[in-house]
């Protein structure tokens, strides 16, 4: 059973840690795969909308966006997050590493940047580091 909003299982409004959202629906089913097989509670959005609707249900620990969105890019959903629910976290995913750095301070929340191609061991490890400090 999913939620429609997601690929992912139905989960209730507290139990998700995790929001990721990407336009790109390999990206979309591959965090999907490795959130569920590693027991990360989560919800998927298609766009940066979708996304914000999420956070402002869930209130999760962290937000995973990519930067390049339809609609909206992932620092404007990142400055939009730090509104909605202040104290979750923000990792944005980017093939454009250097012009996103420059512009960090635009929008608050944000953990780190994080670029394209990246390792998903190594994604998985910040989102495990992540969720395991306090919040």
């Amino acid at each position: 059973m999913t939620n429609e909003a997601t690929s992912g299982p139905v989960q209730t409004a507290a139990a998700i840690d995790l929001v990721a959202i990407d336009d790109d629906e390999s990206i979309r089913w591959l965090f999907t795969e490795l959130f569920t097989l590693s027991g990360i509670r989560h919800c998927v959005a298609p766009s940066g909308a979708e996304g914000l609707r999420l956070v402002a249900q869930h209130r999760p620990r962290l937000v995973i966006a990519d930067v390049k969105l339809g609609g909206m890019n992932g620092l404007e959903v990142a400055e939009r997050i730090s509104r909605i629910s202040p104290s979750t976290r923000v990792i944005l995913i980017t093939g454009y590493g250097e012009r996103v750095r420059s512009r960090l301070n635009e929008a608050p929340g944000i953990m780190l940047v994080l670029e394209k191609p990246f390792d998903i061991n190594h994604l998985l490890d910040l989102v495990r580091g992540a969720l395991a400090e306090p919040a």
